[in-house]
């Protein structure tokens, strides 16, 4: 039988998780302002915010609460995910229009 987590160890998982949240929140302003670099520095400091796989060994009260705030980082998650495909493909048109403009000025210095 699973040994239920002692009230400190649950204390200790909320607070991680609400780091996360946080951590994720920031994120998705940083992305939504278009600061890729706070993206990236933020997304280190999360990987650091390890969530236990304790969420099994709490009560069903708190383990839903818990999953409630979990399905909340992961909305984040992929509402960040969208941004940066919006903004890696916009990139993408850029660069290409540079590349056809840089294609065309090779071509016209050879006449």
């Amino acid at each position: 039988m699973d040994a239920i987590l002692l009230e400190s160890d649950l204390s200790t998982l909320r607070t991680r998780i609400e780091d996360l949240h946080a951590c994720s929140v920031k994120m998705l302003k940083a992305a939504e302002s278009g600061d890729w670099d706070e993206v990236a520095s933020l997304e280190s400091e999360r990987k650091h915010l390890e969530l236990l796989p304790k969420i099994a060994h709490c009560g069903n009260d708190v383990r839903e609460e818990l999953q409630s705030k979990l399905m909340e980082i992961l909305e984040i998650n992929k509402n960040i995910m969208m941004l940066a495909t919006h903004t890696r493909d916009s990139i993408a048109k850029k660069l290409a229009v540079i590349k056809q403009g840089s294609i065309a000025s090779y071509q016209y210095k050879k006449i």
